[in-house]
């Protein structure tokens, strides 16, 4: 009898630790499945650059007409969590000038919010981080970009999220991409 009693206590404490430890760390499939796709990475390269970016994301390459922008690449969660891309652009004025401008263009400024410009620095590329909220046809885009120069050059590292999708992690995804990226010329 005492060894039942001892059983049935011991099962006891073991469905208690179960339960207490289930509670205490609601980690829901989707915030694990999210959290092991950002984890990892694939790799993207071309003749211009090459970055890794989250499994199961993808990427494709624009043609883009024009002599400001020189290579454009679109990057995208096909659930539509998220998406951003990276583009070259030819550099003409310094990265504080060149932002100031585009940033005080009508078709820049009329919709953003919770807007921040601040120095930043992403391994060793040195530039600035750029938060806002913009509305776009049907919700509000939360946006971080990174800009930096070199070798005359500006490059724009950029990430969209649905703001009912936003989580401060999201903002690593940036900074893991860009820290990533390897320029070629």
């Amino acid at each position: 009898m005492k060894r039942l009693f001892e059983g049935l206590f011991l099962l006891l404490l073991i469905a208690g630790g179960f339960l207490w430890y289930n509670s205490s760390y609601k980690i829901t499939p989707n915030a694990a499945l999210s959290a092991l796709s950002e984890s990892s990475s694939q790799q993207y390269s071309d003749y211009v650059l090459e970055f890794s970016y989250p499994v199961g994301w993808q990427v494709e390459k624009m043609n883009i007409s024009g002599n400001e922008v020189l290579h454009h690449v679109n990057y995208y969660d096909p659930a539509g969590s998220a998406h951003g891309f990276i583009q070259v652009w030819a550099a003409s004025k310094p990265l504080k000038q060149f932002l100031n401008e585009s940033l005080h263009s009508p078709a820049s400024s009329s919709k953003l919010q919770n807007f921040s410009m601040m120095p930043s620095r992403v391994e060793d590329k040195e530039g600035y981080l750029i938060a806002y909220e913009r509305e776009s046809k049907d919700r509000v885009m939360v946006a971080r970009e990174f800009f930096f120069t070199k070798d005359k050059r500006v490059y724009r590292v950029s990430l969209f999220v649905p703001k009912e999708n936003w989580v401060s992690e999201k903002e690593n995804v940036l900074k893991e991409m860009t820290a990533s990226l390897k320029l070629k010329y």
